[in-house]
C-alpha cells in the first residue's frame, strides 16, 4: 500500500497480487481522501481510477491504466489526452540469439466515436543488430498528434551504440 500526502490532497493507493500457474498480477485502486476542513476526520473517499499489471509466461508483460476522473487523466496515463491505456511487450530472440524487445500500445480518448475511444497505436520494436548497437523503431497512428489532427501517423527510427 502507497499513502501520499500533499498539502491539498490525500491518496491511498492499495495493492491486491494474484498469481496462477500461468500469469502473475496486481490490481491497484488509486483512491484519494477528502479531508474535512472544518474538524479532523474524512469527508469522502474518491475513486478515480485504476491500474492492472499482468506477468505471463515468455516474460510477456501486460498492463491496463484507467482514469475515472479526467483532472487524474495525465498522471495516470501520463498523457492528458488519453484516459486509458492497454499495453503489451516482451522479449524476442533474434536470428543471431540477440535479444530484442517488441511494445504495443492501444490508447484511448474520452469523446471519440471509434470502438471504446480508441485513439492511437503505438508499436515500438528495439532489437541489437551486433554487440554494441542498438536499434530503435516506434510508429504511432491515429491521433499520432494531438495538437495537429492533420497527422494520423508518425514513424521514428534511431538507434543508439554502447560499450
Amino acid at each position: 500500500m502507497k499513502i501520499t500526502f500533499t498539502p491539498d490532497t490525500k491518496e491511498v493507493s492499495p495493492a491486491l497480487r494474484v498469481s496462477s500457474e500461468w500469469t502473475k498480477g496486481c490490481i491497484k485502486p488509486h483512491i484519494s481522501l477528502g479531508m474535512a476542513k472544518e474538524r479532523f476526520g474524512l469527508d469522502a473517499i474518491y475513486f478515480y481510477g485504476i491500474e492492472v499489471r499482468c506477468e505471463f509466461v515468455n516474460g510477456i508483460l501486460g498492463k491496463s491504466v484507467t482514469s475515472f476522473d479526467p483532472d487524474k487523466d495525465s498522471s495516470l496515463t501520463g498523457d492528458e489526452y488519453f484516459f486509458e491505456y492497454w499495453r503489451f511487450e516482451g522479449p524476442m530472440v533474434g536470428c543471431y540469439g540477440d535479444t530484442r524487445r517488441w511494445q504495443i500500445t492501444l490508447c484511448f480518448s474520452r469523446g471519440r466515436d471509434f470502438l471504446f475511444g480508441f485513439s492511437e497505436l503505438i508499436s515500438i520494436f528495439n532489437f541489437s543488430r551486433f554487440q554494441g548497437f542498438t536499434v530503435n523503431f516506434d510508429v504511432k497512428t491515429g491521433i499520432a498528434d494531438p495538437i495537429d489532427l492533420t497527422e494520423t501517423w508518425l514513424m521514428h527510427f534511431g538507434w543508439q551504440g554502447t560499450s
